[in-house]
């Protein structure tokens, strides 16, 4: 079952439970795929519960906004660090090796920090991981049989939350970037130097256009060997790399992955990533939708699911699935979208006030206003403006209204008004934002400032859209 309020409500009436509570809650929530909800779940949970590390994971791997990835990648890191080995010291029970090693460094002969020598002493990650998980490994081959299980089991754990936390940290930071993350792969891989997908580490030194070649020759020994959907960035970033028989690594993984009948494993399995509620990409039988139900049938992601995928829908039982939606905008999008099959546009735009008024989008917002383009572009206008109004944008979705509002106002030849529009997009030096602000003030003849923001595309986004400095000057006779 899913009741969020109720799982809340136990850990607040039983402090014993209380972050058992609250870590379960945050897992509920995450479900629902909602950035706006999953920061401030997470910060929430992180403030009764701060040895829950494992919550920046779930903000990086769930979240689709910057912020929310962002926050969880970066932070994630040295709260693993902080908090693994704080755990393990107070454990009474550890080897003895390991035990002095954790002693404070003034009563120890070889401490952590002297068994493996930290790359980069200042970045979140720390050498003490890897350090305490050697200590386990050659503990586990001197101690008695079940001794030794538990100290190698306790090792291999270290050993991957440790690359789940560096997977993260390079999915976050490669995200809407083109930097080199050169030393970030220099600082990290030796502490990861024996794990099998090293190799996807190692990957993120690249650039993925410009360097597919050198990408192919690191991931070219690296086989995935226990696929499961909550891997789909190391499913897409591999995709089409180090082929065999006509598949990549990423996309022969995929095709394997494991389902598990749980709440998150089948989310996992058919929808990875937010995004992919915007386009109907595959549709689960119903047998799986039901099978959601049945394990979850207080989560109204069930009925969501149910929307989605639902193969020969009709105006009643589209009707019908509205009536039992409560809460989720997402759903409420979704139906909304599932409404305009059959051109009810009145009940798709209820569908999308009502999303707007439980959680504000810019998908929404779009599609709402959408509604009105053809016929009245002062209500589409207002429907953009109206999001804008919107207090909290956790990535980049006002500069996604700015920018359609800019080329709103393009297509009907008002440039001087578009520019506002376009400068407030490109104001956050998104290839996109810098690519409008530089088409409006060019219709503007603002030939200067135009220029300038063409050039710092060319510059930031070198791979994607180097060359569109060049036809500029040559479009216009203008320019360096």
């Amino acid at each position: 079952m899913s009741d969020r309020e109720a799982v809340k409500n136990l850990g607040e009436e039983n402090p014993l439970l209380r972050r058992w509570a609250k870590r379960l809650w945050f897992g509920q929530v995450c479900l629902f795929q909602i950035d706006n909800w999953i920061f401030h779940a997470a910060l929430e949970a992180l403030d009764t519960c701060p040895s829950a590390y494992g919550v920046y994971s779930e903000m990086c791997r769930v979240g689709a906004r910057l912020t929310t990835k962002r926050f969880g990648g970066s932070q994630g890191p040295a709260a693993f660090s902080e908090r693994a080995i704080a755990s393990l010291a107070a454990s009474p029970d550890l080897p003895s090796s390991l035990r002095d090693a954790l002693s404070p460094e003034e009563n120890c002969p070889r401490p952590l920090s002297q068994i493996i020598e930290d790359p980069d002493p200042h970045d979140p990650f720390s050498a003490s991981i890897p350090a305490a998980s050697r200590l386990l490994r050659q503990e586990s081959i001197a101690a008695p049989d079940s001794a030794g299980l538990a100290w190698s089991s306790l090792a291999y754990l270290l050993d991957e939350e440790l690359f789940v936390q560096a997977a993260n940290f390079m999915a976050a930071r490669s995200d809407a970037t083109e930097y080199s993350l050169a030393d970030y792969v220099d600082a990290i891989s030796p502490l990861l130097k024996d794990h099998r997908y090293l190799p996807y580490i190692e990957s993120f030194r690249y650039d993925r256009r410009l360097e597919k070649d050198e990408i192919e020759q690191a991931l070219e020994e690296m086989t995935i060997f226990d696929p499961r959907g909550n891997m789909h960035r190391m499913f897409s970033k591999t995709w089409s790399f180090a082929q065999r028989n006509g598949m990549g690594i990423g996309k022969r993984a995929s095709k394997n992955a494991v389902r598990s009948y749980t709440m998150r494993g089948m989310l996992d399995h058919y929808y990875p990533s937010p995004r992919r509620w915007r386009k109907r990409a595959e549709i689960i039988h119903p047998s799986n939708v039901q099978a959601f139900n049945a394990i979850a049938p207080y989560c109204e992601v069930g009925a969501r699911l149910a929307i989605n995928s639902a193969r020969k829908p009709t105006v009643a039982l589209l009707k019908a699935y509205r009536a039992k939606l409560e809460e989720d905008p997402i759903a409420f999008m979704v139906l909304g979208e599932r409404f305009l099959e059959f051109d009810q546009q009145e009940l798709a735009a209820e569908c999308y006030e009502r999303s707007l008024d439980l959680l504000p989008t810019h998908d929404v917002a779009y599609n709402l206003a959408e509604l009105y383009w053809d016929t009245d572009f002062q209500k589409w206008k207002a429907t953009h403006l109206r999001f804008l109004k919107s207090d909290e944008d956790l990535g980049l979705d006002h500069a996604h209204s700015e920018k359609n509002l800019a080329y709103g106002h393009i297509h009907y030849g008002k440039w001087r008004e578009a520019v506002g529009y376009a400068e407030r997009a490109g104001g956050t030096w998104s290839a996109w934002g810098l690519q409008v602000d530089s088409y409006a003030c060019e219709g503007a003849a603002e030939w200067e400032a135009s220029e300038e923001w063409i050039r710092q595309l060319s510059k930031n986004y070198p791979s994607s859209s180097g060359y569109l400095w060049y036809f500029w000057c040559k479009r216009n006779g203008r320019g360096d």
